[in-house]
């Protein structure tokens, strides 16, 4: 391994992920990447990266070919129907044509969808169920698909009476790199003319690919890695020139997934937390062939609120999904710590 300290400092990239409060994001990803050229600018990097809900979700997310959204959309629609067959209902459950007689109009539609994340594809079902809402729903939190994982639910009523609606959420992990987030979505509710109602909801999303352009290029003969917070001198500096260890940090951000369109609620991130940057330098030492940066602090598995960032040829591109295990692989590769704690 050949990982020295360097003499001269390196790029001292500020960087900062300043969210006010928690805020309902949207993103426009357009520009957001790190820019090697300029000091400072992967905190321009990572507040494009994190915009506020003015923005439209998926500007500056690269389209798919019409084909290979017509597949990814095909497989997502197969996996939605899969979930609904996964449903478990309590007996006497009958499944109807069309949206429940009584309901008042509550299961017209899905309780939670984002228009902001545009490759969700939703299918449906309605169901009339005996019993009442509180049955309904304590069976469903009993009874939860094998594989899937109860992440939400939530119940209404007047002060002085029963459970008039309620719903839960079940989500399952993502397949691979075609399918995101898997979840259904039952809805329940009384009906005027006895029962319960039941809208259950399968929500899909199918993953946009990173464009094959998207990548290191080749030629890289030095990586330079620096662990440093905004306006400090970095408090780590690496000159890796091993070729099996470059060509094997090259493959970690190579081998990551772009992030995705989509609505997002986000926490704040100091102004000051450090950022792990991965500067890949051709054989003249100076020319930067590619950037990738990601705050030091966070964990997997990373968010649109916390991407790395990436550029190539001190251009922009979509930011990466995945960078906190990059950074913990790095180390482990190079015997360095390069993970820090959150303040």
């Amino acid at each position: 391994m050949v990982a020295h300290r360097r003499v001269r400092r390196l790029f001292a990239f500020a960087v900062a992920a300043t969210i006010a409060g928690i805020c309902a994001l949207t993103f426009a990803l357009a520009g957001a990447g790190a820019n090697p050229g300029a000091t400072g600018s992967a905190d321009a990097a990572v507040r494009s990266a994190a915009r506020t809900a003015n923005a439209h979700a998926g500007s500056g997310i690269p389209k798919p070919s019409h084909a290979v959204a017509a597949a990814r959309r095909r497989r997502a629609r197969a996996e939605a129907g899969h979930l609904l067959a996964r449903v478990l209902l309590p007996a006497g459950a009958e499944k109807v044509a069309g949206e429940p007689a009584g309901d008042r109009g509550t299961l017209s539609r899905p309780l939670f969808r984002s228009a902001a994340t545009p490759t969700i594809v939703d299918q449906h079902t309605w169901w009339r169920v005996p019993g009442s809402v509180a049955s309904v729903l304590d069976y469903l939190s009993a009874h939860v698909p094998r594989g899937g994982k109860l992440v939400r639910s939530g119940s209404q009523g007047p002060k002085r009476g029963g459970v008039v609606s309620g719903f839960v959420e079940i989500a399952w992990r993502p397949l691979g790199r075609l399918v995101g987030t898997r979840e259904l979505l039952v809805q329940v509710t009384n009906l005027t003319g006895g029962g319960v109602g039941v809208r259950v909801d399968a929500q899909v999303q199918w993953i946009i690919p990173r464009p094959v352009d998207e990548r290191i290029p080749h030629g890289v003969h030095e990586v330079d890695i620096t662990r440093g917070s905004p306006g400090q001198a970095p408090s780590l500096e690496l000159k890796v020139v091993a070729p099996v260890e470059i060509r094997a940090l090259a493959a970690m951000v190579n081998g990551l997934g772009i992030v995705q369109p989509g609505a997002y609620s986000c926490p704040s991130y100091s102004p000051g937390e450090p950022v792990v940057t991965f500067t890949f330098l051709a054989s003249d030492g100076g020319t930067v062939l590619a950037s990738a940066a990601q705050l030091a602090g966070v964990s997997e598995p990373t968010t649109p609120c916390d991407p790395m960032t990436f550029s190539i040829r001190g251009h922009a591109r979509t930011p990466l999904l995945g960078g906190a295990a990059v950074v913990t692989k790095a180390g482990r590769l190079l015997g360095v710590h390069l993970h820090t704690l959150r303040p």
